[in-house]
């Protein structure tokens, strides 16, 4: 990982919680949220708590990433959280409609890419 992607990731997620953003879900257990998970696990103290990755693959369900676990869309009612990161790039809109399909809050989905 390279220092400037990880100074991105640490600045973005420090607006989050500059926000109130305290616990969010990742959506989409990728390479995406393997890195930022992984920014966030070495800030002493933790920037923002990731309390769960939301993905539809239903062989990635059940398992974790740095210790947090992988969910079905249909549990994020089951975690205490204040918004839904998509951590992913290529299926970014295809999350987005999901969220807003499930009446999601719109104000409460997080996008880490441009548009």
């Amino acid at each position: 990982i390279l220092d400037s992607e990880k100074v991105n990731i640490i600045q973005f997620i420090t607006r989050l919680k500059d926000k109130s953003y305290k616990r969010i879900l990742f959506y989409g257990a990728g390479e995406v949220a393997e890195i930022m998970l992984y920014v966030i696990s070495k800030e002493k103290p933790p920037i923002i708590e990731v309390a769960g990755i939301i993905d539809d693959d239903t062989n990635k369900q059940g398992k974790a990433i740095e210790g947090v676990k992988i969910i079905s869309l249909d549990k994020i009612n089951e975690i205490d959280h204040d918004g839904i990161l998509i951590s992913s790039y290529a299926n970014q809109e295809i999350m987005y409609k999901n969220l807003l399909i499930n009446n999601y809050p719109k104000e409460n989905i997080l996008e880490f890419f441009e548009k």
